[in-house]
Order: structure tokens, then C-alpha cells, then sequence
């Protein structure tokens, strides 16, 4: 490490203009993840991924080379009026930030979260770590001490935003340290589209990357929140997710990952009261050598509460997935339903890919069930097209689009052509 821990956190906090509440939260944090024992390689969730590719991480707030321009498909969906916000983070700070008129006349706000902080303490003491508490786990509380350039968005009752608000987090070569964080508030009654995208980074010298996202559902809202992770083949990713959603609440989580040389993630949804729907559906595709580890979980609290789960992966190369899938029903949450599936296509021998779903029913009055598959694209299919003309590698991209499509077709259709454009050029070099 190149600093003190503790001094650069005073450091970041001051710069931000933290108020003092947060800065002792990031050195308790800090003095938790300080205190935490070596990780076990027997622990169930870590059996896959080595956990001291997580333990250092250089602390240093170099900013990144290279140009400082918005991402085109910011710029691009603003200017054709596809988006009802937008923010920009670039290297850790807010660089840019609008909101169409008529949405932020109706009251919705973004804003960088270290300011947001000082401005309203009692709404931020009081959501943050409400949904990932520093105790989490080993690396959540490294997150908590070290994040930086956190996004704060806001959508009061009532407040249908029409089209997505779209957030990018883009960092440029040589940046050593990553730690964005995202705390979403929808209030009740509201309806919320948004696009949290990683992006850049770590081609040539590594990046870690520690991730935090809370996304807070109130009764009767409705949030579809799609994360999609671009970064550089030399990041390494740990990124924790929650939404929690109150009575009758709806919450549409997709995770779209493309990027990064090591990515572990935890995402999953609280379904706190009765009502509760929840529907998560993951896309990773893998190849060279990229390491994917992802746990999901659907933990029901309400009685009458849904959830549904579809994720699915397709590795080429020596790409590794392993996939661990949690549905916990409460012995006073009866009536729930609960449906999860793990679907995995491997294009070549050199892959590996596991899948382990898992059921914590504790009543009886529940309908449940999971299924995961995996196995090899199809040589009838391949014999199919190829018969007709079609050269092998167009083939093999059309039976991995066919494989992904039925997941696709279950986002909803302003989300869908975006989603189909991050997948289809990620399939061009498959």
C-alpha cells in the first residue's frame, strides 16, 4: 500500500466534504476489515475464487491516462432524448449530471452521494449500510472504508420517470483503485429504470475493484435496475448488490457481465413484506481467461412474496463460471413462490463451469422449485447450419443468441435493443 489506511481515509473523506458522521463509519469500517481473520478456501461461497486476489489493494488516488470524453451512449441517448437522467463518474468524481426538465420538476434527483450526505444526514445516516452492513463480509467492509465517487439518486412518491436514468462509472488506464457506490431511494408508489454501468480500466496494469450498490424499494414502487460490468481484462472484482422490497413492491434486477479478468459478485433481493415480486436474470459470457464467481439470493420475508431467477452463461477459451443460488423462505412467510434456474453453454472443452442451487424452506405452505443445466453447443445445430452455407463461427453466435433470446425477451422492451447491443457485439468476439 502506498499510504497509511487510515490517512488516506481522513484524506478522501476531507477532500468529499464528508460530514464527520461518515468518516467515522469509514474507520470503523476499516478497523473491521483490519480485524477480520484470513478467509477459509473451505467456506462454502469461497471455494472457487481465491480470496487473497482480493486482500490488497493499492491505496492511491492517482487519476487515470487518456482522453476525458462522455461515453458516446451517454451523449448519444441524451441527445436523441432516450433517457430521462443521466450521470457521469469519471476516475472516482461526478464529472456530469442532467435531468430533463419535466422528470426533475416532478422531484427526482441525482446527486454524488458524499454531497448528498452533507446535505440531507438524517435520509443518508439512515439508508446507507441499511441493506449491506460493513459486518457483511470481509471485503463489503474494505468497500465501506475506501469507496469513492458514490452516486445518490432519488425518486419521490408517485414519480413515473418514463425512460431510464442511465449512470456510467468509467475509469481510465492506470487507476489502481476502484470503489463506486450507489445508494438508490424509490419512494412509494414510484416507477424507476436504471442502467448502472462499469466501463474502462485496467488493460495493461491491474485494477480492483470494490462495489456497493443498495437499492431501497418502498411499498407499491417499482424499480428495474440493470448493471452491466464492461471493465478491462486486468480487473479484479468484488461487487456486493441488494434491493430491498416492501408490501407490494416490484423489483426487476439484471446483471449483464462482460469484462473484467476476475469477477466475484453477491447480489439478491430482500422481499421484506406481503406481495413482494421479485425477478433477477443474469447474462455472462466468458472467454480467454476471464474467472467468474456469482451468488445470488432471494431471501423471503413476506408471505405471498415472489421471486424468479434465470441466469445464464456461456464460456469459451479457458473461461471459468461458478454459480451459487440461495431462495431462503421464513418459517412466518408462507404462500411464497420461488423459481430459480442456472443454465450454462460451454463452447469449448477448456471451460469449466459449476452450478449449485440451493433451498432454505422453513414452512411447508410454499411452492419452490430450481433446475440447472450445462453442457456443449450442439453438433446437430452446428451440422444444421453449416448444411446451409453458414461458416461454423457465424453458427456457433446464432445458437448463442438463440440460447440467450428466451432470457431476453423477459426484459422489458425499453430496456431490451440496449441490452441486445451489449450482448451482441460481446458475442462478435466469442
Amino acid at each position: 500500500m502506498s499510504a497509511q489506511p487510515s490517512a488516506y481515509i481522513r484524506q478522501v473523506s476531507a477532500s468529499c466534504g464528508e460530514p464527520a458522521w461518515l468518516l467515522e463509519r469509514r474507520l470503523r469500517a476499516w478497523e473491521l476489515y483490519s480485524n477480520w481473520p484470513p478467509i477459509d478456501r473451505a467456506q462454502h461461497l469461497w471455494r472457487y475464487t481465491d480470496p487473497r486476489l482480493f486482500e490488497r489493494v493499492e491505496l492511491d488516488r492517482r487519476v487515470g491516462t487518456g482522453p476525458e470524453a462522455m461515453p458516446a451512449v451517454l451523449e448519444r441517448n441524451w441527445r436523441q432524448g432516450r433517457l430521462a437522467a443521466y450521470a457521469w463518474v469519471l476516475d472516482g468524481q461526478l464529472r456530469a449530471c442532467e435531468i430533463r426538465p419535466d422528470v426533475q420538476a416532478r422531484g427526482l434527483r441525482i446527486m454524488d452521494l458524499h454531497r448528498a450526505a452533507a446535505q440531507d444526514p438524517d435520509t443518508l445516516a439512515a439508508l446507507l449500510d441499511s441493506l449491506i452492513a460493513p459486518a457483511h463480509g470481509k471485503f463489503e467492509a474494505m468497500a465501506h472504508a475506501l469507496w469513492q465517487g458514490g452516486v445518490y439518486l432519488h425518486a419521490p412518491g408517485g414519480l413515473d420517470c418514463g425512460d431510464p436514468v442511465h449512470v456510467v462509472c468509467q475509469w481510465r488506464e492506470g487507476v489502481p483503485l476502484a470503489a463506486p457506490r450507489l445508494l438508490v431511494h424509490v419512494e412509494q408508489g414510484a416507477q424507476l429504470t436504471l442502467i448502472d454501468e462499469y466501463s474502462g480500466g485496467a488493460a495493461q496494469g491491474s485494477m480492483q475493484v470494490r462495489s456497493l450498490a443498495e437499492l431501497c424499494v418502498a411499498a407499491g414502487a417499482r424499480m428495474h435496475y440493470v448493471a452491466v460490468q464492461r471493465l478491462g481484462p486486468r480487473a479484479v472484482v468484488h461487487a456486493t448488490q441488494r434491493m430491498r422490497l416492501h408490501r407490494g413492491a416490484q423489483g426487476l434486477a439484471v446483471f449483464v457481465h462482460l469484462g473484467a479478468g476476475t469477477c466475484k459478485t453477491d447480489v439478491g433481493a430482500l422481499l421484506m413484506e406481503e406481495n413482494a415480486e421479485s425477478e433477477l436474470l443474469g447474462f455472462v459470457l466468458g472467454h480467454d481467461r476471464q474467472h467468474f464467481d456469482n451468488h445470488t439470493v432471494h431471501l423471503h420475508r413476506g408471505h405471498k412474496s415472489r421471486s424468479n431467477l434465470d441466469f445464464k452463461v456461456v464460456l469459451q477459451d479457458r473461461a471459468r463460471s461458478a454459480y451459487t443460488g440461495l431462495i431462503r423462505i421464513e418459517a412466518d412467510a408462507p404462500f411464497c413462490e420461488a423459481y430459480q434456474e442456472n443454465r450454462n453453454l460451454l463452447l469449448n472443452a477448456g471451460v469449466r463451469a459449476q452450478s449449485i442451487p440451493e433451498l432454505e424452506i422453513l414452512n411447508e405452505e410454499v411452492k419452490c422449485t430450481h433446475g440447472a443445466t450445462m453442457g456443449p453447443v450442439s453438433r446437430e445445430q452446428l451440422f444444421y447450419l453449416q448444411s446451409r452455407g453458414i461458416p461454423r463461427p457465424q453458427a456457433t453466435r446464432m445458437i448463442v443468441e438463440g440460447f440467450l433470446e428466451p432470457t431476453l425477451r423477459r426484459v422489458p422492451q425499453d430496456l431490451r435493443e440496449r441490452l441486445h447491443d451489449y450482448v451482441i457485439e460481446r458475442i462478435g468476439v466469442l
